[in-house]
């Protein structure tokens, strides 16, 4: 990763308790892909493989989670979006197709408390 980068969102949290947990969560990732850089034995790059792929898991079930509380408190009417998914695809700058998708994984899981939960600890893919 270059340390020079910009990101394209920095952000402004009200929640001291969100600013920090974001920082510590940025840190460590940033640290692990420093060390992933450096020449490793092939099983550990399997493992690394493996240990990304949880992870990645782990925070696409946050996103969800995170998008069926913007669903449920109607959070898209804020900033004039008409829908969730208009609401994600601007915000996020990603596709429609990914926003509908994220949309819909969203409004499942709050229906399948015990997918919801498998997805959360990374043993089963948002895909």
């Amino acid at each position: 990763m270059d340390p020079t980068a910009e990101p394209w969102f920095s952000p402004a949290f009200a929640d001291e308790k969100l600013a920090t947990g974001y920082a510590v969560a940025l840190d460590a990732i940033e640290q692990f892909a420093t060390v992933l850089d450096q020449p490793h034995t092939a099983a550990d790059v399997l493992v690394a493989q493996q240990a990304l792929e949880q992870l990645h898991r782990r925070v696409a079930a946050a996103q969800l989670d995170n998008q069926g509380e913007i669903e449920r408190q109607a959070l898209h009417r804020l900033d004039g979006h008409r829908s969730v998914q208009a609401h994600t695809r601007h915000v996020l700058r990603i596709s429609g197709a990914e926003a509908y998708r994220r949309c819909t994984a969203a409004r499942s899981l709050r229906d399948l408390p015990e997918v919801a939960g498998a997805l959360r600890v990374g043993r089963i893919s948002p895909d």
